[in-house]
């Protein structure tokens, strides 16, 4: 976990410089302490994806700070509508016939997994003096057989834990900002709490009093809730003997599913589940069973054996970056009402498309997102 820890913290910083104001120019106006527009869903996969690689490969991609490493992410992002047509049709993978039906994802997913090989072997090679996270599992050992991971399990994990973390975090928390930016009283108690919790940015790192910040979980769980990483079904095979479900019978064999959107955002467990109400996880402000409903159906992460073993790194990564974002900085959305406009529902489309305070989201087998667009500037203390 230290390892993780100084990873995040460094990042973060890399984060934060690149979001707020050109601190070298001669801020005279107060039009122009605030920095230009940024677009948040990229700066947010930049900052996670360069805390996994960092982490995972002993080297960053730097995506923060240069264009060089950029279009991984855009590869990643095609794999993942690779795995979205095949999670499913499975049989399109099984019988080799993605090269044919998916010409261009297929050859976009081998040329992912060709960059990982290099990238594997490269860190393979590479003493590392300090051990990270690909250390572990190079030294780890069968209990049974004493034999090492093979190479094409090491390479199959590497893309794993690059694949899975970076997007799921990134989604969550643009999630947060876009919210936040519209939410005058969220964001000004969160805001208040962070400010209040800390004396010093350099402050904000694991503890009780990080986990301490309650409303700034809340804020974090309701953007996961309204916008999960993985809105569609996860799909599950009936075990032999089928099974009773919402009254009806099910035959063994067959798979079933729903929408972990649609979970979230049912009126049983979440009222009023189009808002963004972050004082619905709180018990200082619900009844104890109004929490637990909610939490009951809370599922970002999925949910029992195939709930994600990343959970506790992801949620420390998230509450890490937004309170020192937050203790920072001010943000604002653009003048503009285009700019500002970006990522939100259009009047006109089809419901729940056309939701102006809802952050859309494109589904693959992950999230693809566009925007917020948001404006920052150095907090006066």
């Amino acid at each position: 976990m230290e390892i993780w820890t100084n990873v995040q913290r460094r990042q973060i910083d890399i984060f934060c410089r690149e979001i707020g104001p050109d601190l070298n120019s001669n801020h005279q106006s107060p039009e122009l302490q605030w920095s230009p527009p940024r677009k948040m869903s990229d700066y947010c996969l930049y900052l996670m994806s360069d805390i996994v690689s960092e982490a995972v490969l002993d080297e960053s991609f730097e995506t923060l700070t240069t264009e060089k490493n950029r279009f991984i992410l855009q590869l990643v992002h095609r794999s993942y509508e690779w795995i979205g047509i095949v999670f499913q049709a499975p049989q399109i993978a099984r019988y080799g016939l993605d090269i044919y039906l998916l010409p261009e994802l297929a050859r976009e997913r081998q040329r992912l997994r060709d960059i990982f090989r290099g990238l594997l072997q490269k860190r393979i090679v590479r003493e590392k003096a300090e051990p990270d996270i690909f250390s572990i599992y190079m030294d780890y050992k069968d209990p049974d057989t004493g034999e090492a991971f093979p190479l094409y399990e090491l390479g199959a994990e590497a893309l794993l834990l690059f694949g899975a973390g970076p997007d799921a975090t990134s989604t969550s928390l643009t999630a947060a900002f876009f919210y936040l930016a519209r939410s005058p009283e969220a964001y000004r108690k969160v805001c208040d709490e962070v400010r209040t919790a800390f004396s010093s940015v350099h402050e904000i790192l694991p503890g009780l009093t990080l986990s301490g910040c309650h409303y700034l979980r809340a804020c974090l769980d309701e953007a996961m809730r309204m916008n999960p990483v993985n809105g569609g079904a996860l799909w599950r095979e009936v075990l032999p003997g089928g099974a009773i479900i919402d009254g009806r019978s099910v035959p063994a064999g067959v798979d079933v599913g729903v929408g972990i959107y649609s979970i979230h955002h049912q009126p049983d467990y979440y009222p009023d589940p189009y808002a963004f109400r972050p004082e619905r996880w709180l018990t200082s402000e619900n009844s104890q069973h109004d929490v637990e409903v909610a939490q009951s159906a809370w599922a970002p992460f999925s949910m029992g054996a195939r709930g994600s073993a990343g959970k506790p790194a992801a949620i420390l990564q998230l509450t890490m970056s937004l309170a020192r974002a937050l203790f920072l900085f001010d943000m604002r959305t653009p003048a503009d009402a285009h700019l500002a406009s970006v990522g939100q529902g259009k009047k006109g489309e089809v419901f729940p498309r056309n939701l102006e305070t809802e952050f859309q989201a494109k589904g693959t087998f992950s999230s693809i997102l566009h925007g917020p667009m948001l404006e920052f500037k150095l907090r006066e203390h």
